[in-house]
């Protein structure tokens, strides 16, 4: 339009204009932890996908990743362990447990030292390994799964709210091109604090009859049993 004479006004047309309100899927924040002492588990993709369940367009979620979630017993654990081959590739790290069969038998062999003369295989107890690595984890998991309680079982829920979020925020290499209906993905971990618990004791037994089960001159009892835990990821390979 070309140029014209005008009389110069004051003010504003304000027009605004907004589609109806379109409805996002509820998503919760990933968190971050130190698994510098973790128990590491590895998880294959297709086994954690399929503990989640179908996956349904109409909603965005899985079958089992809302808040009932799913959960994962010690018999499930052992099942994928040895599925990947045993202990050497399923259990990736046992972390901070590593030391504590040591720690204790040091602790254990200083309440015999200062008044033992009633226990008599002291030196057996000195020759018993202090080794905790991944073989030792599975099999105590296998004595374990034998009498299995509701305590022994792990739980996860939210999954879908986490999985937008990490959509969303590009989290673990995903992209544009991901989605919620991916699942999860190579090296994603699922956190579970104080998510492993090692119950460690001495077991006093009768030698013969020649001594008490309690011995009078070991003052620290409760020094004989202790329980150590430990931070428990599940990595996705």
């Amino acid at each position: 339009m070309a140029n014209e004479l005008i009389f110069a006004g004051e003010g504003q047309l304000a027009l605004s204009h907004k589609y109806d309100d379109i409805a996002i899927r509820e998503q919760s924040s990933m968190g971050s932890a130190n698994l510098a002492d973790a128990v590491v588990i590895n998880m294959r993709k297709a086994t954690i996908d399929a503990k989640l369940g179908a996956f349904s367009t109409t909603n965005d979620s899985h079958a089992k990743g809302d808040a009932n979630g799913f959960t994962l017993s010690v018999a499930e654990l052992v099942a994928e362990i040895e599925a990947q081959g045993g202990a050497a590739s399923g259990i990736a790290s046992v972390g901070g447990l590593s030391d504590e069969l040591a720690n204790f038998k040091t602790s254990v062999q200083a309440v015999f030292a200062a008044g033992s003369e009633t226990i008599f295989e002291d030196e057996l107890f000195d020759a018993i390994s202090t080794t905790f690595g991944a073989s030792e984890m599975l099999a105590l998991m296998k004595i374990s799964n034998g009498s299995e309680d509701a305590s022994s079982s792990l739980a996860v829920k939210n999954m879908d709210k986490l999985l937008r979020d990490a959509v969303d925020r590009g989290h673990n290499s995903r992209d544009n091109s991901s989605e919620v209906s991916d699942g999860f993905k190579a090296d994603d971990k699922i956190y579970f604090a104080n998510g492993v618990k090692l119950s460690i004791a001495v077991s006093f037994v009768d030698n013969g009859g020649q001594r008490d089960l309690t011995p009078a001159n070991i003052t620290n009892q409760s020094g004989m049993s202790v329980d150590k835990n430990a931070d428990l990821v599940l990595k996705v390979v």
